[in-house]
């Protein structure tokens, strides 16, 4: 697990950098993890970065966030900024799969100024969120097997985003964010600042 990066239980800031082909059954760029019956939490904060070609076979392609079943410690917490998801595919959240514990459990992901485009996915080839999502200013469009899921908790934040698909099934089917069936985008390219945009 983890083809770029495995976090358990720790802090951990990524500011300015690429992950780019990274593969693993689970967290293809990215795997974070919280200890059972422990009072520690992992945390992950990205900034003006990008994750482009990873791959995991089971979740979360880009990111993946695994909550403890007994979070004593509380929730992890994954924060996402000003940054890009381009063609990273997973069975589930082929960008970012967040999912709780089996008890007690609760993900927070937080995602602003960010971009999501061409991800691939059976399930929320974009953002897979089974705990609460928060987010703004936020695109997700031409992915390949659904924009955004919500499986358990409704969505927390929903501020000026365009999202091409969004299911909930806490809101019983949509999330209520301002949609667009096709957001008209370009493949994400160098226009001169830290990610592709």
């Amino acid at each position: 697990v983890g083809g770029g990066i495995y976090n358990e239980m720790g802090t951990i800031e990524v500011t300015d950098s690429t992950f780019f082909d990274n593969s693993a059954a689970r967290g293809g760029g990215i795997f974070v993890n919280a200890e059972t019956l422990s009072e520690a939490k992992s945390t992950l904060t990205v900034v003006n970065s990008t994750f482009y070609g990873n791959h995991a076979i089971l979740s979360g392609g880009g990111v993946h966030s695994e909550g403890t079943m007994i979070p004593l410690g509380g929730p992890n917490k994954i924060t996402v900024a000003n940054s890009t998801f381009h063609g990273n595919y997973a069975h589930v959240g082929g960008a970012i799969d967040a999912r709780p514990g089996i008890v007690l459990g609760g993900e927070v992901l937080e995602v602003t100024n960010s971009t999501f485009s061409e991800n691939v996915g059976d399930e929320a080839a974009g953002i897979e969120s089974q705990g609460t999502l928060h987010l703004a200013n936020t695109i997700v469009a031409n992915s390949l097997g659904g924009g955004v899921d919500l499986r358990i908790a409704a969505l927390a934040t929903n501020a000026a985003n365009l999202i091409e698909s969004c299911e909930s099934l806490a809101a019983g089917g949509d999330c209520g964010i301002a949609l667009s069936d096709v957001p008209e985008m370009e493949p994400p390219t160098d226009h001169g600042g830290p990610t592709f945009t």
